[in-house]
């Protein structure tokens, strides 16, 4: 079934969904068919049996979204945003993310770039003078960091769990964590995905923008695409409702879920964290379709992982199809969309019970082909 590609990779605490956080069910559910769009009548109907199924074998929590030509098809939530207090999901519960947050950052970069406040050929020694390591600074450049290619790697949560977490807060504080760590491989020779580069991303983007990477997030993203209900909370300093994560902490007893509390980061790093809906989901890559985030030779970087030729049509009939991800224990979001139809399926249970959704979803609708 996983034929499908994710952009970004799952990844969030540690990056993948540990091996006790085992969200696929032992004995699989039925799989969601191919079907054709055009002469389905009961699609809807379908979709919302099969991921009910889901949900009422304790494999999904969550929110599932489907948008056909700007018009909503599926809209649904199934589940608990609090298990112990039975809070029901609803459309508007806001789940945390994972990496999805990435896409958000390399938009902020973009909009720096256009706006003359950064440059993608700029150095971290060009824009961080106090980086921890001033040897490896000055040859890790912002496009390398925003395509994976700097050669940083993860992130020591180890770390992380080790030190006290509440003074975790800002892009500094966590580049501490890894500064030490040996890069994976010369700058620029190859890709890796990398945690640590995004979290890297947000200092540049402090230091480019001249305040916090966040409000820079809020401005050029949030606001600009209508993401009215997106937004960072503090763990430890909750300021809005927010669906609990669970995964399943114990492998002799698959049936126990715990919360993920202790297993994220108080704050969200712009490696990933943020809460979002699913409909502000879906906003932010209509939004980006309709080039209302960039101007056409950034929103062409955004798209295909580099900045156009002079002589290329940087404005195509269409913007590819893609998937853009994020998991972690509890954690589990992504958004599938082409030229035609936007899915976004984001829960709370596992780190790839979404994921499982989107993924059959999308290949059932033959979204790829």
């Amino acid at each position: 079934m996983r034929k499908l590609m994710l952009m970004v990779a799952v990844g969030g605490f540690a990056g993948s969904a540990t091996a006790q956080d085992d969200s696929m069910p032992e004995n699989p559910l039925p799989e969601f068919v191919p079907r054709d769009l055009a002469l389905d009548e009961d699609l809807e109907e379908d979709i919302l049996e099969w991921v009910q199924a889901r949900a009422d074998a304790d494999e999904f929590s969550g929110v599932v979204t489907l948008v056909r030509d700007g018009i909503v098809l599926v809209e649904e939530a199934y589940g608990f945003a609090e298990k112990a207090h039975r809070i029901p999901n609803t459309l508007d519960t806001r789940f945390r993310v994972g990496s999805i947050t990435k896409s958000f950052t390399k938009v902020a970069v973009a909009k720096l770039i256009e706006l003359g406040k950064l440059h993608r050929e700029s150095t971290l020694a060009d824009l961080l003078p106090d980086y921890p390591r001033l040897d490896i600074a000055g040859d890790i450049t912002v496009e390398q960091l925003v395509s994976h290619r700097s050669g940083l790697g993860g992130m020591n949560y180890g770390a992380y769990l080790e030190s006290y977490m509440p003074s975790i807060r800002r892009p500094m504080d966590y580049i501490e964590l890894f500064a030490d760590e040996p890069l994976l491989f010369a700058p620029g020779t190859r890709e890796e995905y990398s945690n640590a580069g995004y979290i890297v991303l947000g200092a540049v983007l402090e230091a480019a923008g001249g305040r916090p990477w966040e409000e820079l997030v809020e401005e050029y993203v949030f606001e600009a695409a209508g993401m009215v209900s997106s937004c960072f909370v503090d763990l430890d300093r909750p300021h809005v409702p927010v669906a609990t994560g669970y995964w399943r902490c114990d492998p002799d007893q698959p049936d126990i879920w715990c919360t993920n509390y202790w297993r994220l980061e108080l704050v969200a790093t712009s490696g990933g964290g943020n809460y979002s809906t699913s409909q502000d989901l879906i906003a932010f890559d209509q939004a980006m379709r309709e080039g209302a985030l960039l101007g056409p030779e950034a929103n062409y970087w955004y798209f295909f992982d580099r900045w156009p030729d002079p002589s290329e049509n940087i404005i195509p009939e269409f913007w590819p199809a893609q998937a853009i991800a994020g998991g972690a224990e509890g954690v589990s979001a992504v958004v599938v969309s082409n030229s035609e139809m936007a899915l976004s399926v984001v829960g709370n249970l596992g780190g790839d019970s979404a994921e499982y959704v989107a993924i059959a979803l999308a290949e059932g609708l033959e979204m790829f082909e």
